[in-house]
């Protein structure tokens, strides 16, 4: 079948123009591969960025809880108060970390009043 194609062209269109006919195919060939290749090129890289994005994504997700765990953390202590009463001292303190002004003020009057009732006084 190819025989009688090539001596039916060769006959019709001139004994070069199987060459080019074959030059054609070639370049047809070679042009089509060039762009299977690049589809794929650009698959992969479609791939390799969509990878990228989740991964980024995920990191500033997993970050944001580590954060917001951090200050959960945080504001569970933050009304925790050590009494600190030194041998050599006659008063105490309260040292509180990371505290809001209420739970300070609330702290200080409570303060005040057990040093009122515990105190005592000598007049001369």
């Amino acid at each position: 079948m190819e025989a009688e194609l090539r001596q039916y062209i060769s006959f019709t269109l001139g004994p070069n123009a199987w060459q080019e006919l074959l030059q054609m195919q070639a370049k047809i060939r070679k042009q089509r591969q060039e762009m299977i290749y690049k589809q794929q090129e650009k698959r992969k890289k479609l791939m390799e960025y969509s990878f990228i994005g989740v991964f980024g994504l995920v990191s500033v997700y997993l970050f944001y809880l580590f954060v917001a765990y951090l200050l959960t953390i945080k504001k569970a202590r933050s009304h925790d108060c050590l009494m600190f009463h030194p041998e050599t001292m006659e008063k105490y303190y309260f040292i509180c970390v990371n505290e809001g002004p209420g739970i300070a003020q609330s702290v200080k009057e409570k303060d005040e009043k057990h040093l009122d009732n515990t105190t005592i006084t000598v007049e001369d």
